[in-house]
């Protein structure tokens, strides 16, 4: 998981935003009691949100039509199944 964005925690309020942890942590010291949070992370599931979200989408369409052939199933869930796949390869099988 990669963190992209940092922001700076005061008084239970994120106050500032930056884009590395140091700048956070720089502009901490002159607040008193702030610290850095990350803002924004990057994870395999969220780079494939989009397509996952798109696979569910036909496999839910495919169960509601009842009537598909098999091949429209069979095509959708190796579809579905190779994005998560893809998902645990880059997330490190966890």
């Amino acid at each position: 998981m990669n963190i992209v964005a940092w922001g700076v925690e005061h008084n239970g309020m994120v106050v500032d935003a930056y884009p590395t942890q140091t700048e956070a942590r720089l502009m901490c010291k002159h607040l008193d009691k702030a610290r850095p949070v990350p803002l924004c992370q990057y994870t395999p599931v969220t780079s494939h949100a989009g397509d996952l979200f798109q696979a569910l989408r036909e496999l839910v369409g495919l169960a509601k039509m009842g009537a598909a052939p098999l091949s429209t199933y069979k095509a959708a869930v190796q579809g579905g199944d190779q994005l998560i796949k893809d998902v645990e390869r880059q997330h490190g099988g966890q």
